[in-house]
């Protein structure tokens, strides 16, 4: 149960920094908003998987870890 509390606490401040970061600096933003599948009004940053994949990563490692 704390692997998954973990996990999520860290994908979730992860995910904020990439969001924070993307709107700062503009790179990584989906700026084409003229679409038939747009459904967005404003720029959305694009690499949120990345903090997922990063989290996946380091909750393993931390369950390997501790099964030690």
């Amino acid at each position: 149960m704390s692997s998954f509390l973990i996990s999520f606490v860290i994908s979730a401040i992860l995910t904020l920094l990439v969001i924070r970061h993307a709107h700062f600096y503009g790179r990584g933003l989906d700026v084409d908003l003229g679409g038939v599948q747009k459904v967005h009004s404003h720029a959305v940053p694009r690499i949120g998987g990345l903090c997922i994949f990063v989290t996946v990563i380091i909750a393993s490692g931390i369950t390997v870890f501790r099964s030690r």
